[in-house]
């Protein structure tokens, strides 16, 4: 990372390419005394490029396709985030201060969303873009996971087609935006919560995850429930100590 103060800049400007894949990065600028900045930026007859599975967080402009550059354009599943208030791409002659602006002009970006990454740090010199996680999130200073006090949205929200590589289980079977995701440092969350009933028993990585049949049950009878955090595969996050509050609306029953 570099500290820029003043002026007008691009992070990445891409001038007459072709056919590049710009995926799976994080890209944040929160200086508001530069007077033009763009993260990415592609002009000059750019053609067949492809912006997928980002994390973009900015003052100003977070990307800007020229009107030469939008033959074969491709973008979707990316996080753009306004540390000003609006979304503020641009599209040819055009500006989207929302996503779903962004949206309307582009015909692009269906699966986006525009959420606060929650990066553990982007304080100059400190810089940690590991989305954080009640689940546990990589942090660079503990060189371990943290359970956190809150969990990205951007975790699990990249192309459902991507594979979910070497991320850490529990990852809910689904790839991260950002530059971490399909690392072994990939922020993770649960996917399923598995009830269980008296007579049933877990089993992890088959359909449902569980076997046996509810024992029978008396009226007026207490009983124990058991709710686990699991993976897409039903297998168990011990790490969680998170309480679980069932209710009913029969009379007859209490908790």
């Amino acid at each position: 990372p570099a500290l820029i103060t003043a002026g007008s800049y691009s992070g990445v400007h891409l001038a007459a390419t072709t056919n590049v894949q710009f995926k799976f990065n994080d890209m944040h600028a929160g200086r508001a005394g530069a007077s033009d900045m763009v993260l990415l930026k592609a002009s000059a007859g750019s053609t067949g490029l492809q912006v997928k599975n980002n994390i973009f967080s900015s003052t100003m402009t977070l990307i800007e396709i020229a009107a030469n550059s939008q033959s074969g354009f491709l973008s979707n599943y990316n996080d753009f985030y306004s540390l000003s208030g609006g979304t503020n791409n641009v599209w040819g002659a055009s500006t989207a201060t929302s996503v779903l602006a962004w949206q309307g002009v582009s015909g692009q970006d269906a699966g986006a969303n525009s959420v606060n990454p929650f990066w553990f740090s982007v304080a100059p010199g400190t810089e940690d873009f590991h989305p954080r996680s009640q689940f546990g999130g990589y942090n660079i200073g503990a060189a371990a996971f943290i359970f956190d006090s809150v969990t990205s949205q951007t975790i699990d929200a990249a192309d459902p087609a991507e594979s979910v590589s070497a991320e850490p289980s529990p990852n809910g079977g689904r790839a991260n935006q950002g530059s971490y995701s399909g690392t072994a440092e990939a922020s993770k969350t649960i996917k399923r919560l598995q009830v269980l009933l008296p007579g049933e028993i877990s089993v992890p990585g088959t359909v449902t995850g569980k076997t046996g049949s509810v024992s029978a049950l008396s009226a007026g009878a207490p009983f124990a429930v058991m709710v686990r955090a699991t993976d897409q595969n039903w297998n168990l996050n011990a790490a969680l100590a998170d309480t679980v509050v069932l209710a009913t609306s029969a009379a007859i029953a209490s908790n």
